[in-house]
C-alpha cells in the first residue's frame, strides 16, 4: 500500500473513530497553557492559530454531543480569546475565569466521550447462539472466494451463529432480519445504519426504524450489542439518534473505532467499505474478542 494511501487511511480513522475530537480538545488546552505561560509576539499569534485549529478539528469530528454543549463551549472559547487580546498589562479577573471555564468545558466533553471508546464486556452465559443483523460489510458483495466473518467465527470457535446480513440493508431491512430471529435467548450483534446515513433515509425515518429494530430484538431474554456508526464530518445527528435510541433500549454500543479500524487497515477492503478476505479475518478477530467472555 502506497504511503499516501496509508496517510489517507489514518486520517479517515482519526475522524471516523471520533479520536480527532480529543486531538481538538488538546489543541484548545495547549493554547490555554501557552497563554498562562505568557507567550508573546509571534508565539502568541501561533497560540491563537492552534486554538482555532483545535476548534476546527472538534467541529469536523462529528462527536454527537448536544447542540447546546457545542454552542456553550465555542462561545466560552471565543470569549476567552477575545479577552486575552484586549487586556494590556496584567491578567484581569475575567481572563483567569474564562481560561478555567474553557479548560473545564472541553474537559467535560472529553470525559463524556470516553465511555464510547470503551468496549462493553459480556457476562459469562454458557454457550449462547449469536444472531447477526447486518449489511454488506458483513454479508459481502458476492465475492465467492471470501469466507465471511460470522462463518469464520462459527468454524474456529464452534458456536451456533445465525447470520441474517444482507447487501444494502438499512434499519428497515434490519427489522425484517429481526423478524427471522427464533423465539430464543442469545446474543444479537447489530452492524447496520451506514446505508441509511450515506443514502436517502431521513433522520426521522432512521430514528423510527432503529427504534422498531431494537424493540423487536429486545422482545426476548437476549443480550444485544450494536456497532456505533463511524461518522463522516457534519453527520453528528445520526450519531445522536443512534445513542439516544440505544440508551432508550439499554443497548450498549461497540466503539466505532473498532469497526473503522477494520475498514481502514491496509488490504482489508475492496472499495473502502466491503471487506476482502483479510478484512473478514480481521473483523472475526475483533468480534470474537468482543463477545468471547460470554462463552466461558
Amino acid at each position: 500500500m502506497t504511503p499516501p494511501a496509508v496517510i489517507q487511511g489514518l486520517v479517515i480513522y482519526l475522524f471516523a473513530s471520533g479520536l480527532v475530537f480529543f486531538l481538538g480538545c488538546g489543541g484548545v488546552w495547549l493554547s490555554v497553557w501557552l497563554m498562562v505561560r505568557g507567550v508573546a509576539g509571534w508565539k502568541r499569534r501561533l497560540t491563537v492559530v492552534v486554538c482555532l485549529l483545535g476548534l476546527i478539528l472538534i467541529s469536523l469530528s462529528a462527536a454527537p454531543l448536544p447542540y447546546w454543549y457545542y454552542g456553550l463551549a465555542c462561545t466560552l472559547t471565543i470569549a476567552w480569546l477575545v479577552v486575552e487580546h484586549i487586556k494590556r498589562v496584567e491578567p484581569v479577573r475575567w481572563t483567569s475565569r474564562l481560561r478555567r471555564a474553557t479548560v473545564m468545558i472541553w474537559l467535560a466533553g472529553a470525559i463524556s466521550e470516553i465511555p464510547f471508546q470503551i468496549a462493553p464486556t459480556l457476562n459469562a452465559n454458557g454457550s449462547p447462539p449469536l444472531f447477526v443483523i447486518a449489511d454488506s460489510i458483513t454479508a459481502g458483495v458476492g465475492e465467492r472466494e471470501a469466507v465471511t466473518w460470522p462463518e469464520l467465527i462459527r468454524r474456529h470457535q464452534q458456536i451456533a451463529i445465525h447470520d441474517y446480513s444482507r447487501m444494502g440493508a438499512g434499519v428497515i431491512a434490519g427489522c425484517a432480519q429481526a423478524d427471522r430471529l427464533p423465539d430464543a435467548p442469545g446474543i444479537v450483534l447489530i452492524e447496520i445504519g451506514g446505508n441509511d446515513m450515506l443514502g436517502t433515509t431521513s433522520l426521522t425515518e432512521f430514528e423510527r426504524g432503529l427504534d422498531r429494530l431494537l424493540t423487536r430484538v429486545r422482545d426476548r431474554d437476549r443480550t444485544v450489542l450494536m456497532f456505533e456508526l463511524p461518522l463522516p464530518p457534519l453527520c453528528n445527528e445520526y450519531g445522536r439518534i443512534q445513542r439516544r435510541v440505544a440508551a432508550r433500549h439499554r443497548v450498549p454500543l461497540v466503539p466505532k473505532r473498532l469497526l473503522i479500524e477494520v475498514l481502514t487497515w491496509p488490504g482489508n477492503t475492496l472499495d473502502s467499505i466491503h471487506l476482502t478476505q483479510a478484512g473478514h479475518d480481521h473483523m472475526a478477530a475483533v468480534v470474537w474478542k468482543l463477545i468471547r467472555s460470554a462463552f466461558r
